[in-house]
């Protein structure tokens, strides 16, 4: 029984005899070294100086190691680097127009795709052409990157075309892509059908209002994406409608085969979300 928090006599012996255990122990691992040392000292000296050099050994693979990763590290930014200066600049933005990504092309003008007489059924019944293959204005904004297939594109008659599109959500358009075949894909060589002059308007609503953010030129003799920057980028729209002015040359049809919006999101702070929210 303990009186006022006192320890009984067992703990003290206990305590004793477990320093006793620890200083016998010492003294035997130290009368074992001793007697190995003194037994076959330079053997013994042989052993710790290997050891030495095989702990030195390992030190400098581990700085070798961690060399060789720094340079990987060093050649993987390169790279980088490197391929956003060989890609098409809006290959290596953002794409707010991209269908896979919640865009949608809320209207176009012409809508029905223009079809070639020379153009080849998908599918015939007994020589009968029964079905041909659609691209509708959907095509442009399916996400194209650097190979563009020639006849896959939104192509409508004539020369003046709009393409009316929903962003996959609000954004600071700062620049915009157009894409086409080069005439290398072409196989008579020309591109007249692709588009030359063409403007894009903003809008805050479908229903609403555009504001003109810019007219370009399409050249034909240029990449096949081709980005264009806008003025003053500052405001930030839900829509964004294309309009094609005219083309090269060809008075029959028109072809689109990429179209993309580039830009940033506007960052909202909480407490501006909180007292929008409010009543």
């Amino acid at each position: 029984m303990r009186m006022n928090g006192r320890r009984g006599p067992d703990s003290h012996i206990k305590k004793v005899l477990q320093v006793l255990l620890w200083s016998v122990s010492m003294c035997i691992v130290g009368i074992l070294l001793s007697f190995a040392v003194s037994l076959d000292g330079d053997r013994f000296l042989n052993l710790m100086q290997t050891y030495s050099a095989q702990w030195k050994s390992v030190n400098n693979e581990l700085e070798s190691v961690k060399a060789i990763e720094a340079q990987i590290m060093q050649m993987r930014e390169d790279l980088i680097q490197l391929r956003r200066k060989l890609l098409p600049k809006g290959l290596s933005m953002p794409n707010f127009a991209l269908e896979s990504q919640g865009a949608r092309v809320v209207h176009a003008d012409p809508s029905e795709q223009y079809r070639s007489r020379s153009q080849p059924p998908f599918l015939t019944f007994l020589g009968i052409p029964i079905l041909y293959t659609v691209y509708t204005p959907r095509t442009a904004i399916q996400g194209h990157t650097r190979l563009l297939v020639p006849g896959q594109c939104w192509c409508f008659a004539g020369q003046q075309g709009e393409l009316f599109i929903s962003l996959s959500q609000p954004v600071i358009v700062s620049h915009v892509t157009l894409g086409h075949i080069s005439r290398e894909n072409s196989l008579n060589g020309l591109i007249h059908s692709a588009p030359q002059h063409f403007s894009v308007s903003g809008f805050l609503s479908e229903d609403g209002v555009g504001t003109h953010l810019g007219t370009f030129e399409y050249d034909s003799e240029a990449e096949p994406f081709q980005t264009f920057e806008l003025p003053s980028p500052k405001q930030t729209y839900r829509y964004v409608k294309l309009q094609i002015l005219d083309n090269w040359g060809h008075q029959e049809y028109t072809c689109v085969y990429s179209f993309k919006v580039h830009g940033t999101i506007k960052q909202y702070s909480y407490t501006k979300y909180i007292e929008n929210c409010l009543p």
